[in-house]
């Protein structure tokens, strides 16, 4: 596979200032032209790789964690200053309700933070992106040319995460740097064949691939001409080679039970015994490409009755230890946001002292 995949090497030169481009030509699409399609990508993009990846933004002296994120730079423009689209009238309105009584209960777990500015940063850094989100993008496109657009674009994205996997499983090297990559968070992954792209965490991405493996799926079998079936192909094999190299293990039982949801529901257009032919022409390239990828892609199952030994401090222990003393004292709204929190609580509840 190694050798299949040399021609990329030389490739890599031009990523970055390609990756500049792409950036400057997103942003006039989106400021100058108000283009919804290319803003939603780039919004998205810019999470990924400014917002995490990098983790920078417009610090606000004095307010280092409070800086302005350039993806929020973005969304601004998205909600302001694009093209008024009224949102589909079959949107479920209880589906709403339901996603702001989560919002709500964790804003309020925030508030019982460590500290109410750890809480308040938690809730910053992993939820107002949600908020932001649903926000500017529940409305959807105009025509289904738009959707089409946004697809393709996205896909732009996608190769960009699978590209700097493959890079760094195959030939140890990195497309883009940034601190979060001598970090723990990335390296002690990558010390076990786990890599987590430009999310850093493998689980992160891992979740991501979940969500968009089903849909590039179908979009990349109804491609018709050469050019963007290749574009396409390519772009899906990367990103599911990517997501094997995760090596993480609840996307990839959810990842199972999408697909099997996949092949059950009726798509137009899209009969079952396509979708069979599909799947199985992918198995047979990945199979090539990748000889050993099933056991790559399952490899971490094998070892779980491992970390779940009951004889040792593990997860199994943490689980357990949180299920029969945390969970039925705070059954409603928790103990409060944040992994500080959480340390506190579960020393108050002896856990070091029963295992040190």
């Amino acid at each position: 596979m190694i050798h299949f995949f040399l021609f990329l090497r030389p490739l890599q030169i031009f990523f970055r200032p390609g990756l500049i481009l792409l950036l400057i030509w997103g942003c006039y699409r989106t400021v100058f032209k108000k283009d919804r399609t290319v803003g939603l990508v780039l919004y998205v993009s810019l999470i990924i790789i400014a917002d995490t990846f990098y983790d920078t933004g417009i610090y606000i002296p004095g307010m280092e964690q409070g800086s302005i994120k350039y993806s929020e730079i973005i969304c601004l423009f998205l909600l302001f200053h694009s093209a008024k689209i009224e949102p589909p009238k079959n949107m479920s309105k209880f589906v709403f309700f339901l996603v702001f009584l989560f919002l709500s209960i964790v804003f309020y777990s925030a508030l019982r933070g460590a500290t109410l500015q750890n809480g308040m940063n938690n809730y910053r850094r992993h939820f107002v992106p949600v908020i932001l989100t649903i926000w500017v993008a529940y409305k959807g496109f105009q025509t289904q040319e738009d959707y089409n657009r946004f697809l393709f674009y996205f896909m732009i994205l996608i190769l960009i995460l699978g590209a700097f996997t493959l890079l760094d499983a195959l030939f140890d090297q990195w497309l883009l740097h940034s601190d979060g990559l001598y970090k723990s968070v990335y390296l002690s992954g990558r010390r076990n064949g786990r890599f987590g792209s430009l999310f850093l965490n493998p689980n992160l991405m891992g979740s991501f691939c979940v969500l968009m493996l089903p849909v590039m799926f179908v979009i990349t079998a109804k491609q018709k001409t050469f050019l963007k079936k290749l574009f396409y192909r390519a772009s899906f094999l990367l990103f599911l080679f990517a997501f094997i190299k995760t090596g993480s293990r609840g996307p990839m039982l959810g990842f199972a039970v999408a697909m099997l949801f996949f092949m059950l529901i009726p798509i137009k257009r899209y009969p079952f015994r396509r979708k069979i032919g599909t799947v199985a022409v992918t198995l047979l390239v990945l199979s090539l490409l990748m000889p050993n990828f099933f056991r790559a892609a399952t490899g971490r199952f094998d070892i779980l009755h491992e970390e779940m030994d009951p004889g040792e401090v593990d997860r199994y222990t943490i689980w357990e230890f949180t299920a029969k003393n945390l969970i039925p004292d705070y059954p409603f709204f928790g103990i409060g946001l944040g992994e500080a929190q959480y340390v506190t609580m579960m020393r108050k509840y002896g856990f070091s002292d029963i295992y040190g």
